[in-house]
């Protein structure tokens, strides 16, 4: 891996990088962090998913994508903070992006109160169109933070709970005008 990151030349312009379920070492991880900090202004996609990236680690990864404002796409999934992570390098990171899309958190977030931090991020993010949270054992066990999310974000869970998929743009309850129309474009899922 680090043989693959250390070959990245600093004239390319990389857009997509996919790094999923690499068994990223420490070594490797800080080669990332040079390539990012290096190519930050061209990469539009990111997926590091399946690492199980340490919480420090992916603080630094987050901190150095802060001056990337063209990622749309970014998958961390089943990379698990620790569970007394407040997550303030992903909060600041989802508030600040004006063109991330698409979020996968599946498998990351291990509170109650670190959900409900990305999610009050997440509702700040500009284009944010879909945020993704399966596997996040917490959003099965407090059904207020299901409410919390359907709220939040004003996407409407699905009956029964579990999804909270409607929050389409073209879904007939989220045709509306506005700050509550950006609001509905928001998609969370949490199966």
């Amino acid at each position: 891996m680090c043989k693959l990151l250390s070959g990245l030349d600093h004239d390319m312009r990389l857009q997509s990088l996919c790094l999923a379920k690499v068994n990223l070492e420490p070594t490797s991880i800080k080669m990332l962090i040079n390539v990012l900090e290096m190519k930050v202004t061209c990469l539009r996609e990111l997926d590091i998913s399946w690492n199980k990236i340490p919480t420090r680690q992916m603080s630094q990864i987050l901190a150095t994508l802060k001056g990337n404002y063209y990622l749309t796409r970014l998958n961390i999934a089943f990379n698990p903070v620790s569970r007394t992570d407040p997550l303030k390098e992903l909060g600041t990171f989802l508030k600040q992006n004006e063109s991330l899309q698409h979020v996968d958190l599946s498998g990351v977030l291990q509170t109650s109160a670190q959900v409900r931090r990305v999610v009050k991020k997440a509702k700040r993010a500009p284009a944010l169109l879909a945020l993704h949270m399966n596997n996040t054992p917490c959003l099965h066990i407090d059904s207020n933070l299901r409410s919390y999310i359907d709220t939040k974000l004003g996407v409407g869970g699905a009956p029964g709970g579990g999804s909270f998929r409607q929050g389409m743009p073209n879904h007939p309850h989220n045709q509306e005008s506005g700050r509550s129309a950006r609001k509905s474009r928001l998609a969370a899922d949490a199966i």
